[in-house]
Order: structure tokens, then C-alpha cells, then sequence
């Protein structure tokens, strides 16, 4: 529950407020507030207001508890001194506090100032600068906010990044170009804004500067000199196929209200912020929560009710990027929430003028923008359940297509057509090594996800699965699990817009139930979750499974599996099969062998890691065991996925014709005492553990 209020805390952004011909301008600045100041006004949403006039947004709760640790000092100001203040773009992770990694990038990085961001080449420098629980202080950073950061130089040695705080020797010490200054005392520390927590021991040796005896601008402001300002025009339009009015149920969920088209001119575009109003003759109590959506069915926002006073709901801190010339559709989403005795009420979602849309530059469009208007109908929409299944076994790392969880829908009343499934994924994996995601229902594969956007795994049905009325299924998520081990992959289904369901009888939004399902822990199993295994090293058969090759095929994948590193890289230098026939079958026939060139292939680039290597004409013509010993590397934490391949004879007689092959990875052991090295100490493995 923590999670979802605080979502809706730190991701806003308000909007200025429009003013008609003749009225009175607003204050430029606030004058409640002093530069420096954390603000808000009657909303959740806390802001940086800064030198520049203007007011700075937190993207996530990660970067607003790397600058402060609590909300203790936040200022309220009025609503409309809070609108007067322009947004002047993104908060960035502080320097010195957690390290990040980018969702689609699997490198770490360090922060340093003005959100610049320093690849750390290897593991090895990572344990130097941090310890040996460096991985604990990474986060992710969504792509859409990389735009705020820039790459400066990778960390190759082991050199604290600038801004970062050390203690040594009973002192504390702020890095500043590769030399540390030392911080006079604990009263400099807090004027400085410093946490203790993110204070780093250090043995490493750096050369003095000098002393920080006061609070300093660029050690201690969230944002140093002009900010970071936005920029690029936005052309608004009502999309083409904005979805048409309608009479709904009273209590649909996950109706479609209205789309807009945002187009970008000839430079890139943010937009950070929507205000869009409800028009009509009905109560902004009808729909319990709005939200944002974009076109391909990832929700944007949390749910926002609508103002009772202004009709308005907010979308903020959106942070949309549209390159020059292009196109972004967003969709406004809603949850009718309508008692029996309340009905008929009329709702048009519309973008009222330029200042609805909060963009860096010119905002231009044939305002109002209007959706149409959705009437409450008198009827109740079918009913659609979800609970929590069973949780599965823990997978190990590497393993392809591990079960990572599973649900249940139940079709209540009518029949319930289901089109989209968004899980939000909380637990500590990291998403890059979460990917090829597919939802079953029994064998049938009705969804897929690349990977996860965010929090959140997007699973668009194609085709729709229908429930018929009474109807319970059973969906299971599968996915490749790569990286380190012991940590957690925890789904669940946060609101009830993230269940896009249609009531077949009315051709409209059920009502979606998700309360077994929303993670909330009441019911105290309503998520699920398993822990990834894993050791120094560890290996997963991952198939492929029993099939008919035709004579004379190259390259047939005879065992496919993976090899995860832990927190060392290692060598592997040598690995050892066995191939064995069955039914009747040989490996060869007098000279003449029926498989050759054998090789350990990398499956994701297709480059040959080891071998070829050929049967012994003189062995044992039923089963064999081969090594193969040309060495390969992979980085600490990382997933390699491997096949042993071989070449098929084009020349067959009955002792190969219509046999069985098994291929087994290890004979009595896969690795020997000398096969696998740690590169980083030279030392071999110890393969007994």
C-alpha cells in the first residue's frame, strides 16, 4: 500500500493554471517559498523550488530519498502561488548514493554530479568502491527518464566518482576530482544535506584537498546553477479512432474515455503534464479513478480522482518523450463507480485550451479538444474475478521459460471477453534479466511481453480469450530468468484499469475485482513470488525438446542450457558430454561416423565457444564422452545461454536410421577441480560446493 501513495507523491507535476482575457496575472514566483525549498500545495505532489523561478520534479521515491530522509521540511504554499511556478524539468539521483542502471542497459553506473552517469567496467571495481554488497545499492532507472542524465567517462580504476562521501581514519571526506576533501565536522555534514547512510568506508588512499567547512552549492543543491530546461513544440489533435460514445454500465471498469494524438515539430518534445476536464450534466463522484494510458496499453499514471470544485484530474510528472515529426497517442482511461440509484450522468473528457498540455515549448491545437460523452446506463456490467494461484517452485537463474507465477479469472455474470493483463513486478530482480515473458492458459499461449516497462509486464491478448459466464481459468506467466540469484520476482495486478475486460452482453468495461490480486497483503497471499537460486555458478537444461532431424543437417542443437555466473566472473576451460544411443542405435559404423564436429555455441550471437571436436572411431560405438577445452569468459552476474551442436552424416544404414540420441551434459561431473576460474583471483573454483 506504501507504494501505490507514494507513487502518486512524488510522480506529479501540476499544471499551470489558464486565465481568460482580462484577468489578473499571476505571481511569478511563490512567495510562501524561498529558493531551495521543498514545496507543495493542497495535493500530494512535493517539487524543488529552485534559483531559476522554477519548480523541479522527483521521478520516483528512489531519487527523492537519495537527497532527503524525510518530508520534515516541506513548505505548503496556496494552490494557485503552486501554479504560478513553471516546471523546469527532473530531479537526478544524487551523487554518491545509489548506483543505477537503465532498464534496457545491463551496465551499472555510478552518478555523479549534474547527472552525469560512469559506467563501472568490472566487478572487481565495484567491490573496491562499495564492498562487497555494491549490487544492494543499485536501482533501476526507467528509459523515459535517462533523457535526464548524460554519460561521462567509465570508472576503470578504482576512484570514487565526485560528490561521493567516504569515511576513513574516524572522517568524513567528500571525492572531488579524484582527491578528498575532508568534512570538518558532523555540523557541516548536515548543512550539507549528507546522510550517513550513504556514507562508504574506504581504505583506498587519496590525496587531501581542502577542508569543507560550510554548506556549498554544489555539493548540497538539488539542482546547481540554471537547471535543465525543456524544450519543442506539441500539436494537439483528437486521434481518429478516439473511442465513441456511449451508454456504459454503471460500474464498467477500463473504459476508454477519450484519445489524444501529441505531434512534435521540428525539434524532440517532452510532455511532463496533462489537466484534463469533465464536461457534462454528471457527478465526478461516477468514476471512481482516472488514469493514463499510452497506445500500446501501458499505464502512465496512477489513478487520480477528478477535482469536485474545477471537474479537472491531473496527469503529472509524465515526462513523454516525442521525437521531432512524430506522433504519441495517449488514451484517458476510467472506473465507473456508480450506485444503483445514480444514473444517467453525461462525461466528455476534453483538453480545454494550449495550457492544459505542459510541454517545453509551444502548445498549439483547435481547443477544446473533445472526446465524446459517455452516459451511465441503469444496468450492472458482468462481474470479473481475479485471485491469486499457487505459487511455483523457485527457478534456477538462467533457467528459459521458468513458471514465475500464476492467476485465476472467473467470468461472475455474462460472458467476459478479456484483452489485456498489466502485472506490476515489485520484487528486487532487476529487469533487465526478466525477459521473454508469456502468459498460458493450459498449453494455449494467449499473451507475450518482451520484457518488463517500468514496474509493469503489458500482456495484450491476441486473440482475446473469452469466459464464458460461471468460468474459472487458470493463467500461468513464464519467462528466462537470468543474472544473480537471491532475489525475488513478486507480480500482481495494482488496479482494476490494469484488467481490460468487456462485458460481451453490452460491449463495454466489466467490473473487474482484484482484490485477491492487488498485493496489498489482505488476503496476506494475494501476490505471487519465488526466489531466484543460484551459487557461485550455476547451470540450467533448458531443452530443447524430443524431435526428428533429417540426415545431413548442420549445426542440430543437441542440448541447450545456460551457464550464470555469480557475484565473480569466471573461465570456464573446459566442459564435458556424453552422447548415447538407445533403441539399437550406434554412433558410428566402421570408418564412417554418423556425427561430427561437435561444438559448445553461444545462442544469442551464434559464435562458436568450443570446438570442433570429433567421436573416437575406436571407442565405444554406443556411448561417448567428450571434452571440449577451448576456454570462454562471462562477466560476474551474467546469464550465457549455450548449445552443444553437431553435424549430421549425409550417409545412413540401420544402425542410425530411426534410433534415439541423448545428449547428457557431464559424465560423472560436469566440471573437473581445474575447469572453472575465478578471473578475477586466478584461483579455480571449488566444484564440491
Amino acid at each position: 500500500m506504501f507504494k501505490k501513495i507514494f507513487s502518486g507523491f512524488v510522480s506529479a507535476t501540476t499544471i499551470a493554471w489558464s486565465v481568460g482575457a482580462g484577468a489578473l496575472a499571476l505571481p511569478s514566483v511563490a512567495s510562501a517559498a524561498t529558493a531551495g525549498d521543498l514545496v507543495k500545495a493542497s495535493g500530494p505532489a512535493v517539487y524543488y523550488y529552485h534559483t531559476d523561478g522554477k519548480r523541479y520534479v522527483f521521478p520516483n521515491e528512489k531519487t527523492y530519498f537519495s537527497w532527503f530522509k524525510d518530508f520534515s521540511s516541506v513548505k505548503t504554499i496556496s494552490d494557485s502561488e503552486l501554479a504560478s511556478i513553471f516546471v523546469g524539468g527532473n530531479v537526478t539521483v544524487r551523487p554518491g548514493t545509489y548506483l543505477a542502471k537503465v532498464t534496457t542497459d545491463p551496465k551499472v553506473y555510478a552518478v555523479s554530479h549534474d547527472g552525469k552517469f560512469h559506467w563501472i567496467e568490472s566487478e572487481a571495481i565495484a567491490k573496491a568502491l562499495y564492498g562487497d554488497n555494491w549490487a544492494q545499492r543499485v536501482i533501476d532507472v526507467p528509459d523515459a527518464f535517462f533523457i535526464n542524465y548524460t554519460v561521462g567517462a567509465s570508472i576503470s580504476t578504482a576512484v570514487h566518482p565526485d560528490g561521493t562521501v567516504v569515511s576513513k581514519d574516524g572522517s568524513k571526506w567528500v571525492i572531488a576530482m579524484g582527491k578528498a576533501r575532508k568534512i570538518a565536522d558532523d555540523s557541516v555534514f548536515a548543512a550539507n544535506g549528507y546522510n550517513a547512510a550513504f556514507t562508504i568506508p574506504t581504505t583506498i588512499a587519496y590525496t587531501a584537498d581542502s577542508n569543507v567547512t560550510g554548506r556549498e552549492g554544489r555539493l548540497a543543491d538539488v539542482i546547481y546553477g540554471a537547471g535543465t530546461p525543456v524544450s519543442g513544440n506539441i500539436t494537439v489533435a483528437l486521434a481518429s479512432d478516439t473511442p465513441a460514445g456511449m451508454t456504459v454500465p454503471r460500474n464498467a471498469s477500463s473504459v476508454m474515455l477519450a484519445k489524444y494524438n501529441f505531434t512534435a515539430g521540428s525539434t524532440d518534445a517532452m510532455i511532463t503534464g496533462l489537466r484534463v476536464r469533465r464536461v457534462g450534466v454528471g457527478a465526478t463522484s461516477d468514476l471512481a479513478n482516472v488514469y493514463l494510458y499510452d497506445a500500446n496499453g501501458t499505464r502512465l499514471t496512477t489513478g487520480r480522482t477528478i477535482n469536485s470544485q474545477t471537474n479537472e484530474v491531473e496527469f503529472n510528472g509524465l515526462n513523454i518523450a516525442v521525437s521531432a515529426g512524430q506522433t504519441k497517442a495517449l488514451v484517458v482511461t476510467g472506473d465507473f463507480n456508480v450506485a444503483s440509484n445514480v444514473t444517467g450522468g453525461q462525461h466528455s473528457f476534453q483538453l480545454m485550451s494550449a495550457s492544459s498540455v505542459i510541454a517545453g515549448g509551444v502548445v498549439s491545437g483547435s481547443f477544446p479538444v473533445a472526446g465524446n460523452v459517455f452516459t451511465v446506463g441503469t444496468t450492472a456490467a458482468g462481474t470479473l474475478t481475479v485471485v491469486n494461484g499457487t505459487d511455483p517452485s523457485d527457478p534456477n537463474t538462467g533457467t528459459t521459460q521458468a513458471e514465475i507465477g500464476n492467476f485465476k479469472l472467473e467470468a461472475g455474470t455474462n460472458d467476459i471477453e478479456v484483452r489485456r493483463v498489466t502485472l506490476v513486478q515489485a520484487g528486487t530482480v532487476s529487469n533487465s534479466d526478466v525477459k521473454n515473458i508469456n502468459l498460458y492458459q493450459g498449453a494455449t499461449l494467449v499473451a507475450t511481453a518482451a520484457g518488463i516497462i517500468g514496474d509493469k509486464i503489458v500482456l495484450n491478448f491476441n486473440p482475446a480469450v473469452t469466459l464464458t459466464n460461471g468460468t474459472i481459468r487458470t493463467f500461468t506467466l513464464k519467462a528466462d530468468i537470468s543474472g544473480r540469484s537471491n532475489r525475488t520476482i513478486k507480480t500482481y495486478i495494482e488496479y482494476t484499469t490494469d484488467v481490460y475486460a468487456v462485458d460481451k452482453l453490452y460491449n463495454a468495461g466489466a467490473s473487474v475485482d482484484v482484490t485477491g490480486f492487488d498485493g496489498t497483503g489482505a488476503p496476506a497471499n494475494d501476490f505471487a513470488e519465488v526466489n531466484i537460486q543460484g551459487g557461485a555458478l550455476t547451470i540450467a537444461a533448458n531443452g530443447p525438446a524430443t524431435a526428428n532431424v533429417a540426415k545431413g543437417i548442420q549445426a542440430v542443437q543437441f542440448f541447450n542450457f545456460s551457464i550464470t555466473s555469480g557475484d565473480s566472473a569466471v573461465e570456464i576451460r573446459n566442459i564435458e558430454f556424453k552422447i548415447g544411443a538407445t533403441n539399437g542405435g550406434k554412433l558410428y559404423d566402421g570408418s564412417v561416423d554418423f556425427f561430427r564436429n561437435f561444438r559448445v555455441k553461444n545462442i544469442t550471437t551464434g559464435a562458436t565457444l568450443m570446438g570442433p571436436t570429433s567421436l573416437s572411431l575406436s571407442g565405444n560405438s554406443t556411448t561417448q564422452t567428450l571434452s571440449l577445452s577451448d576456454s570462454f569468459n562471462i562477466p560476474a552476474g551474467t546469464t550465457m545461454k549455450l548449445a552443444i551442436t553437431a553435424d549430421l552424416a549425409n550417409s545412413m544404414d540401420g544402425d542410425f536410421i530411426d534410433k534415439t540420441y541423448v545428449v547428457t551434459l557431464g559424465n560423472t561431473n560436469i566440471f573437473g577441480a581445474s575447469d572453472v576460474r575465478v578471473t578475477d583471483t586466478g584461483e579455480y573454483l571449488d566444484i564440491s560446493k
